[in-house]
């Protein structure tokens, strides 16, 4: 008897068991039912903005879509207009980088518009900031769109307005960032508004990259950069753009301090299209790791022709291997505070100076005809040209002496200069 209740026990428990089993699956299965019923994934996308991919919110809840700046801006005025489906979502708010913005949720052009202007202060966004969050009810579940659609943007640059957006077409070749990396130096980054406004009258652009360093009463006794790469699609680098002086006194302006002191300027080899090495080293005498004014002198200088100013972004990079110190009080200053040595730092030697970084870009002033650099078009610079032509001499400013702008240098631009010269023109 006991045998049997124990069976029939057991067998009320297998059941309650599978029962039990059952409803868990059965609940689960209408929960996972539920959820994918009930909730609608939300599509955004943009035609300037950055925002998330989707976002996904219960049918009866809100969401709140968030858009983006890509870039830097001092915006001078925006218009925008964004659609959604009004039978899925209800727009409940709206907020904007400014309190100033207009917005019309009844436009027919879109689902929603919106505009500001303010030509006296531009409104300042930084990169990855918001600027426009829209926050709505999901009335119905399934899948859904939300399109931001930057119609105009015009902002302001130290060159003046530039449009950005006009009428819906963003202008991707507007802007371009540099960006200075190092192991050991400081780094930056800097965006040229409206890169193209840089040019020169030649259609030329250039940016020039800066190292600097600033160790109070202390020589810089020797310094090896083991390479400074970029992009060779991006940027050129070639000595005609880094060079002090002309013909056989030029000098490489790749240690632009040891020239200035007089030192000579080091060695400069490009081992390849997109790397350059170079080792300035000098016991006594070295040169002072800071200029007399107290401010950072520049350790390490490069100039490169943009090649490609719609390039968006691209990267200079400084790698030192060795730089040392030594104290001006001591009667030779010879090697004494190595801050780093085969990429090794010693952050105790490394704080006596402090680094920095500068990029530069600007339209260049070089005046045309002036191949002497001494700031008058005249028959120096012709004869100069002359010599160049001749070979007597290997090196000049190409750009300065290129007058037709057709990027050559020859017996054309010599005749340009001496028509000038002779008063048959009057500019080139």
């Amino acid at each position: 008897m006991k045998s049997n209740v124990k069976k029939f026990a057991s067998v009320l428990l297998a059941v309650a068991m599978l029962f039990s089993m059952c409803a868990v699956v059965s609940v689960s299965a209408a929960d996972a039912g539920e959820a994918v019923g009930a909730s609608l994934k939300v599509n955004v996308s943009s035609n300037y903005c950055d925002s998330e991919a989707s976002y996904t919110v219960s049918e009866g809840n809100s969401v709140s879509v968030v858009f983006k700046a890509p870039e830097d801006l001092n915006i001078v005025n925006v218009q925008w207009g964004m659609n959604y489906d009004k039978a899925k979502l209800e727009l409940t708010g709206v907020t904007a980088f400014t309190n100033y913005m207009l917005v019309n949720p009844n436009s027919t052009s879109y689902s929603v518009m919106g505009s500001t202007s303010n030509n006296g202060e531009p409104y300042q966004i930084t990169e990855g900031s918001t600027m426009l969050t829209f926050k709505f009810k999901a009335l119905a579940s399934g899948e859904t769109d939300v399109f931001l659609k930057m119609v105009d943007l015009m902002r302001r640059t130290e060159n003046g307005d530039s449009i950005v957006v006009e009428n819906g077409t963003v202008n991707l070749s507007n802007d371009l960032k540099v960006v200075a990396a190092s192991n050991f130096f400081a780094g930056s980054s800097k965006t040229f508004e409206s890169v193209e406004n840089y040019a020169d009258a030649s259609g030329n652009i250039f940016v020039t990259v800066s190292y600097k360093l600033k160790a109070n009463n202390m020589y810089l006794v020797n310094l090896d950069i083991d390479e400074l790469t970029y992009d060779p699609t991006v940027l050129e680098w070639k000595e005609e753009y880094n060079t002090y002086g002309t013909g056989s006194s030029a000098v490489i302006d790749f240690f632009p301090f040891a020239a200035e002191e007089g030192l000579g300027a080091g060695t400069v080899h490009q081992t390849a299209n997109g790397r350059i090495v170079g080792n300035y080293s000098s016991v006594n005498p070295a040169a002072f790791a800071f200029n007399e004014d107290g401010s950072a002198i520049t350790a390490v200088k490069a100039t490169f022709k943009v090649i490609k100013p719609d390039a968006g972004s691209t990267t200079v990079t400084c790698n030192a291997d060795v730089v040392t110190y030594c104290d001006t009080s001591e009667e030779r200053p010879y090697m004494k505070y190595i801050a780093i040595d085969k990429k090794t730092v010693n952050a105790a030697n490394k704080a006596k100076a402090t680094y920095e970084t500068a990029i530069e870009a600007s339209k260049s002033e070089v005046l045309l005809g002036d191949i002497n650099k001494d700031g008058v078009v005249d028959i120096q610079d012709a004869t100069m040209l002359q010599r160049y032509l001749a070979e007597y001499i290997t090196s000049i400013d190409k750009t300065a002496a290129d007058v037709n702008r057709d990027g050559k240098v020859n017996v054309r631009d010599l005749t340009q200069i001496q028509r000038y010269l002779a008063k048959y023109i009057s500019s080139f």
